[in-house]
C-alpha cells in the first residue's frame, strides 16, 4: 500500500510502526513455507526456546491522534522535560484535528487534508496512536499446530491459524492466557476472524510503560515507546490505565524538505504484519499471534 503527500493534500502518515515492541529488537524472518503453506517444522522450536517469525495479515488498522516530523528527538519535550517543541504536526487531535482511522490492505488508499511540512531538516518523528490495533487474517500449515480454541478458554489443534476473534491484550501473556491471542481450526474461514489487540504493556512478564530499544527497521537508531493514560500526555500506571501509545523514531538519513520538495510518499504492507510466536510443548508447536512489521518506508519527491 502506498500513501502520498503534496502541498495540498496528505494521504497518510505513520512513521515506522514495527510493533514487535517488547519482545525483541531485531527484524523477524518470514515463517518458512512449502507449497504455499507454513511448515510446522519451521515454527517448532527446541524445548525451552521460542521461535518468532512473520506472515501476512489480510488487514490491520491504526487510529492516529498525533502525527509529526521533528528536527530533533521529541521525547524530552513530550515528557515535559523541556519547553522547546521540535516538531511539525501533520495532525493533532488536541488542537481540534479529526482522528485518523486508517485501515491497511494490499490495495486500499486513504487521504485527509493537511499542511505540507515547512522547509527544514527532519531527523525524528513520533505518532500517538490508540493502543488498540485491529487486525484480521489467517494462514494454513502443512500439519497440526496448537493454538487457542474458538471459545478462547483453552488450547486446541488444527491446521489453520487465525487471529483470535474479539478483544485481546498483551496482559494475556503475563497472565498465562496466551490462548486468547490466536485461534486454530481445521478448514479455512470465508470471513477470517478480526482481533483488536491492545498493547497494554511493553513487557511480557509484568507491566511496563516505557521502553527505548534499538530499532528493528533502522539499524543504528533508537525507537522510543510510551504507554499513555486517557490524557494522551501522562504515562499509564497499570494495564487498565493504558489508552494511547507514543511511538518515536529516528530516521537513518535525515529527511530534507525544501522548495523543490513536492511529495512525501509513505509505504506500508500487511505482508509481514502477523507475528507468530511459538513455544515447544511435548514436541508440538504452541502458537500465539501479535502484531509484526508494517514494512514502513518513506520517499521524498522533488521537481
Amino acid at each position: 500500500m502506498i500513501f502520498f503527500m503534496n502541498s495540498m493534500r496528505v494521504v497518510f502518515f505513520v512513521l515506522a510502526i514495527n510493533l514487535f515492541l517488547p519482545l525483541h529488537a531485531y527484524a523477524l524472518d518470514l515463517c518458512p513455507t512449502s507449497g504455499g503453506k507454513l511448515t510446522v517444522a519451521g515454527v517448532t522450536p527446541t524445548p525451552g526456546s521460542v521461535i518468532e517469525c512473520s506472515a501476512p495479515l489480510d488487514t490491520f488498522n491504526f487510529v492516529f491522534h498525533q502525527m509529526t516530523m521533528c528536527t530533533s528527538n521529541p521525547l524530552s519535550y513530550f515528557k515535559g522535560q523541556t519547553n522547546v517543541d521540535p516538531c511539525f504536526y501533520l495532525t493533532d487531535t488536541t488542537r481540534g484535528d479529526a482522528v485518523q482511522s486508517i485501515g491497511i490492505t494490499t490495495s486500499s488508499q486513504s487521504s485527509y487534508a493537511a499542511e505540507f511540512p515547512p522547509d527544514g531538516t527532519y531527523t525524528h518523528g513520533f505518532v500517538v496512536v490508540s493502543a488498540a490495533i485491529e487486525m484480521s487474517g489467517e494462514v494454513e500449515f502443512d500439519g497440526a499446530i496448537i493454538g487457542g480454541n474458538s471459545a478462547r478458554n483453552a488450547w486446541t489443534t488444527g491446521t489453520f491459524l487465525g487471529v483470535a476473534n474479539g478483544a485481546s491484550q498483551f496482559q494475556n501473556l503475563s497472565d498465562g492466557n496466551s490462548f486468547k491471542l490466536s485461534e486454530v481450526y481445521s478448514s479455512t474461514k470465508s470471513n477470517p476472524n478480526a482481533m483488536t489487540l491492545t498493547y497494554d504493556s511493553l513487557g511480557t512478564g509484568t507491566f511496563l510503560n516505557e521502553l527505548s530499544i534499538p530499532s528493528v527497521a533502522r539499524v543504528g537508531t533508537i525507537d522510543d515507546f510510551l504507554l499513555l493514560n486517557s490524557t494522551g500526555k501522562s504515562l499509564a500506571q497499570s494495564y487498565a490505565d493504558v489508552v494511547y501509545m507514543y511511538i518515536g523514531i529516528e530516521y537513518v538519513t535525515p529527511k530534507i524538505v525544501n522548495k523543490r520538495t513536492k511529495t512525501l510518499t509513505y509505504k506500508y504492507s500487511p505482508s509481514e504484519a502477523m507475528k507468530i510466536v511459538s513455544v515447544n510443548s511435548g514436541g508440538s508447536a504452541v502458537v500465539s499471534i501479535l502484531f509484526g512489521s508494517a514494512k514502513f518506508d518513506i520517499e521524498l519527491g522533488n521537481e
